[in-house]
Parts: structure tokens; C-alpha cells; sequence
């Protein structure tokens, strides 16, 4: 039979080659990668990309040799296409053929390879430069032997060298690129590269100097990088183009790292009041990362004052300004607060009465990393009144602050405590609203049992008994099995008042109810439920109230509830080993494992 190959793993014996109207048959004995060959070459436009996208699938698929054979002349011939969408597929799929040659420790093949990914750097298509770029350094990242260096060495200090921009511009960013990937192996000719590029006449070349210089300057001996680097980079960041400060203000926690505080405060400064709103951006965005370097000893009064002066009386209207300055504030109060929050709290105010809802989210996300910042007094006047603010606030307000309410009820009194639950049971979890933002719900009900700890007794019952059992019964499977999932140690709670036997306590017994329900929906509900029982109540208790009922859902006429009985059982057994209960325990085993239904045994293997 005539053997070829189609690029997905099929044999064929004939194909067309439509766009010149010829019948061709694939020669006995072609190989996957003389078939996928052929037709690059002379199929219609949609089979080329196709079998250009799986060409290393046939070069695997063949021997190594006549890899070399077709492979090499291939994409060096077809790299030149004029489709720009060929093109491009070629640039793409030069990593992964380099990475088949790698493997096989054919340096050599990798070395073409390269300098045709080196060829389309030129490319007049802007797509196809950068697919190049990124091929070049996936190269070189993945072929670290010395040859493939010095080849990349090499093109970088001819690129660099060019008299026209637009090769210095590539060869400006690949130098970049290349200090992230191999800053300590070619560190002294990168850095003469970069030091060249910091003097280019073109911006764009000197702001991808900056960042260089900035990765160049980590691998150097501090006492030395500190006299070289330094003068160039504090140059750099007074550039008279914006876009060269903005690189500079993005790479500022590396500059922080080897400079002296002392030293960088006033390019610090500089920047925080740039003429330039996308440097003034930079900055704040970084400004979180920059203190957490300093630390506390090393954060400066000036500095501080500067950030806060700039937040609360020159970014009113600016949203993506107060964005950046809010997302670094965590950082600032987490540094300075304790000691500070007097002049904080000003900054904190701004941002959480904030107009935008943007910043809002913001500020809500991060309110529970202020209870290990501030002191009781501090949280209560200032924390406490905006939580309760948001959770009344926009649908995403509420869901950002709900993400960790439970760290920040840990913190406050039983009777605030209460206040903030008597809010959530209010959060209209199925109004018109918010009905499809389940993420919100599902992140209440798996804090349920955590809010029930921390409130009293009474409140546990009035607010959050009635939204364990509403979230328990909502639409979405995932709200349902967490809410499910948190019955016990509301149970538990409840339980330590001390009025009730567990089975007494009306928690409980809706609970039971949901095992003898006509509903086989209600009846799986229970059974999942079950699965986080015996940790709050303890394996007596859950042995002598829901372990019977749980016995009978074994035997449950629909399959669906034998299965989750099955899961529950395999869930329960990676935590407790059953002692009051074992034999219970093994005839439930036995049970679903010679079930007749194949999800339910195959999940009944699995218990322990």
C-alpha cells in the first residue's frame, strides 16, 4: 500500500494538491516528515498551516536524519513565504523544533535553526518580528550549550551596532530579554550591549536599556555595581522622555535592592511627582514593592508624606492613578502603620469613600490584611464602619469583601461581630440582583461555619442558621455541596450552648429530615453534608445521630445517591479511621463496591 502521512497520525494512500489542480500519490515509503513536507510545499493555504503547526509531531514521528534532511531546508525556505501567515505559523513553531533537536544533542541543527529565527527578525511584518524574538529566546533558554551563546552574543552586538533604529530596537529588547534568561552566563557582553544602548539616540533603545541594566545590576557584586550601574541608571531616570523614566519607575524594587535608601530617595521623589501621569502610574504601582524592600528603618518621612499629599490632593478624577496608589497601600500600611496610621488613616478614608467602584474593590480586598496592622481602637473606628459600608455596597464591593470576612470578625468584639452577621444574613443572595454572581455566594458559604464561631449563640440562630439553610438550597451545585459541607460546625456551635442533645437542636433535625425527604435531590444533599461531620461533632456523636441514616442512603433506589454516599465515604476515610463504627463502616464498603452502577463501585474502590 502507498504509505504517507496527513500531520494528525492517520495514513493515507492519496491526496490532491487542489491548488494545483494535479493528483499526487505519496511514494511508497514516504516518511511523516517527506509527507507533511510535500504538502507545505504545494498544498492549499489551510493545509499548510496545518501541517506547518504539527511539523514537530511528524518530526517525531520520523527518523532523526531525515529530520535534518527536510527539516533544515524547509523552514529556511519557507520562512521566506510571501504569506506573512506562513510566516509567522514558521516562527512559532521553531521553539518546539529546536526543542526536538536538543533532545537529540544536535547542536548544529539548532544553530540554523537560530539564524533563520535571526533572518525574520528583519521581517516586515510586525507579528512575525516579534513570533522571531520570542523564538530566539526560547532558544536560547532551552540550548545553553557555549556555541548557541556565543551565536546570540554575537547577533546582539551587530544588532546593537546598527545605524538604522529599527534593528538597534530589536536588538535593544532581545538584550533585555536576554539579561532576564542569561544574566550570570553572559554577563560581561550584555552589559557592554546595555551600557551602549543607555547612550542610543532613539528612547525606545534607552528604556530597554533600563531594564537591563536594572536585571544586569543584580548579578553584580553590590560595592562594584553600585559605582557602575548606578550614575547610568540615576541618568536614565531623569530622561527627558517619559517613556524611559516609566521603565525606570517600573524596575524601581530592583534599583531599591542594591542602592542605599539615601541614595534613591530623590530619584523616589522625582518620580512620585513626574510631569508624566503613565510615570506617575509606574511609580505608584511599584510603590508597595519599594517599601517592602526598604523596610520600616529605611522608609523616609519625606517619602511618605509625598505619597499621601499626592494621593489625597492631586488625583481626584484620575481613576487609574488611584488605582495604582491604592493597590500599593496594603504594602505602605503593613510597613509604617501601626506606628502611623494617624496620617494613614487620611489616605484610607480617600480611597474608601472613593467614587469608583474600581478602587472600592480594591480597598475591600484588602481590608482583612489591616487586622494585623492596626490596634483594636484604630480597626473599630476606621475598618469596622467601612466593612459594614461595603457589605451594603455594590454587588462587586460585596463579593471583594467577602473573599476573608471571617479574619476580620476574628478581631472584633461579639457585639460588632454580630452587627457585621446581622449584614450578611441580609446580603440578598437571591435577589434579581445579584442571582448569577455565585461566586459571592459560594464564598459566604464556605465562611459559614467560621462566622458561626465568632458570633453568639443567639445570633447563630436568628441569622446564621436561615443563610446556611437558604445558601444550601441554591441553584448552583458548587454554593450547595460548601454550604453542605459547613451544617456541622454550625451544628458544633449550636451544640456548645448547652440547651439542646444534638438531635434536639432544629438545625439538626431539618438536616435529618433532608435523609428521609421523597426528593432523591434533598436525600444526596444530606449525604453530601455528611462528609464534614465527624470533625466538628465528633465520631460519637455523628455515629449515634447521622451514621444510620447515612447506613440506608447505601441502599438508595436512585444511583446518584449512592454515589455521593460513595464519595462522602472516600472523602471521610483521608481524615478519620473509623473505630465506633467499623462495622458500619465496611458493610456500606462492601456495599458500593459491588454496586451495580460502575460510577458508584468505581468511586467505592477508592475508600480506604
Amino acid at each position: 500500500m502507498n504509505g504517507g502521512w496527513n500531520g494528525n497520525g492517520r495514513v493515507w494512500d492519496e491526496r490532491y494538491v487542489e491548488d494545483a489542480g494535479t493528483r499526487e500519490v505519496a511514494p511508497d515509503g514516504a516518511t511523516p516528515i517527506d509527507a507533511a513536507a510535500r504538502q507545505i510545499r504545494h498544498g492549499i493555504r489551510s493545509v499548510r498551516l496545518g501541517q506547518l503547526r504539527g511539523l514537530a509531531r511528524a518530526a517525531e514521528a520520523s527518523e532523526h536524519e531525515d529530520c535534518r534532511r527536510v527539516l533544515l531546508p524547509l523552514v529556511e525556505e519557507v520562512s521566506d513565504d510571501v504569506d506573512a501567515q506562513v510566516r509567522l505559523t514558521v516562527a512559532e513553531g521553531i521553539p518546539e523544533l529546536a526543542t526536538y533537536f536538543v533532545r537529540r544533542d544536535d547542536e548544529e541543527a539548532c544553530q540554523e535553526l537560530l539564524q533563520c529565527a535571526c533572518a525574520m527578525l528583519a521581517d516586515e511584518d510586525m507579528d512575525v518580528q516579534g513570533a522571531a524574538e520570542d523564538a530566539v529566546v526560547e532558544i536560547m533558554e532551552h540550548n545553553r550549550g557555549e556555541t548557541a551563546q556565543q551565536a546570540i552574543v554575537q547577533l546582539l552586538q551587530v544588532l546593537v551596532a546598527q545605524e538604522e533604529a529599527d534593528p538597534r530596537k530589536t536588538g535593544a529588547r532581545l538584550v533585555r530579554r536576554t539579561a532576564e534568561k542569561l544574566g550570570k552566563e553572559c554577563h560581561a557582553v550584555l552589559e557592554t550591549c546595555a551600557f551602549t544602548m543607555a547612550k542610543d539616540e532613539e528612547h525606545e533603545v534607552r528604556a530597554e536599556a533600563v531594564g537591563a541594566l536594572c536585571t544586569l545590576f543584580q548579578h553584580t557584586e553590590h560595592d562594584a555595581g553600585l559605582a557602575q550601574y548606578w550614575p547610568t541608571l540615576q541618568r536614565l531616570s531623569r530622561d527627558t522622555m517619559w517613556n524611559v523614566r516609566k521603565t525606570f519607575a517600573e524596575c524601581i524594587a530592583k534599583v531599591a535592592e542594591q542602592v542605599p535608601a539615601e541614595l534613591l530617595v530623590d530619584t523616589v521623589l522625582f518620580l512620585l511627582v513626574d510631569a508624566s501621569k503613565a510615570v506617575q502610574i509606574a511609580m505608584y504601582q511599584q510603590f508597595g514593592e519599594l517599601l517592602r524592600v526598604w523596610g520600616p528603618s529605611a522608609t523616609t518621612d519625606t517619602v511618605v508624606r509625598t505619597f499621601c499629599t499626592v494621593v489625597v490632593e492631586e488625583l481626584a478624577g484620575d481613576e487609574r492613578a488611584v488605582q495604582a496608589c491604592a493597590s500599593s497601600f496594603p504594602q505602605l500600611a503593613v510597613t509604617i502603620g501601626r506606628r502611623r496610621w494617624q496620617e494613614l488613616g487620611l489616605v484610607f478614608h480617600y480611597f474608601r469613600s472613593s467614587r469608583h467602584e474600581s478602587v472600592r474593590c480594591i480597598v475591600a480586598k484588602f481590608l482583612h490584611e489591616l487586622v494585623d496592622v492596626l490596634d483594636v481602637e484604630d480597626f473599630l473606628t476606621d475598618v469596622e464602619p467601612t466593612l459594614s459600608a461595603y457589605l451594603v455596597d455594590t454587588e462587586k464591593v460585596r463579593e471583594a469583601v467577602l473573599e476573608d470576612i471571617v479574619r476580620i470578625l476574628n478581631i472584633l468584639p461579639e457585639r460588632q461581630a454580630d452587627d457585621i452577621a446581622h449584614l450578611l444574613a441580609e446580603v440578598p443572595t437571591f435577589s434579581d440582583e445579584n442571582s448569577a454572581n455565585w461566586r459571592m455566594r459560594h464564598a459566604l458559604a464556605i465562611q459559614l461555619g467560621g462566622i458561626a464561631r465568632r458570633v453568639s449563640f443567639q445570633n447563630v440562630e436568628q441569622n446564621v442558621v436561615p443563610l446556611a439553610l437558604h445558601l444550601w438550597a441554591d441553584p448552583v451545585a458548587d454554593v450547595r455541596s460548601a454550604a453542605g459541607k459547613e451544617l456541622g460546625a454550625i451544628a458544633a456551635r449550636l451544640l456548645e450552648q448547652g440547651q439542646h442533645a444534638l438531635q434536639e437542636i432544629p438545625l439538626v433535625q431539618v438536616i435529618l429530615k433532608y435523609a428521609t425527604s421523597k426528593s432523591y435531590y434533598k436525600r444526596a444533599l444530606f449525604a453530601d453534608a455528611c462528609s464534614r461531620m465527624i470533625g466538628p461533632l465528633g465520631e460519637e456523636d455523628f455515629a449515634s445521630v447521622f451514621l444510620p441514616l447515612l447506613v440506608k442512603l447505601a441502599s438508595d433506589k436512585i444511583p446518584n445517591v449512592r454515589l455521593v454516599v460513595a464519595m462522602t465515604l472516600k472523602d471521610m476515610t483521608l481524615e478519620w479511621t473509623p473505630s465506633l463504627w467499623a462495622v458500619e463502616f465496611d458493610e456500606m464498603k462492601n456495599k458500593l463496591q459491588m454496586d451495580a452502577d460502575k460510577d458508584v463501585s468505581y468511586y467505592a474502590t477508592a475508600i480506604q
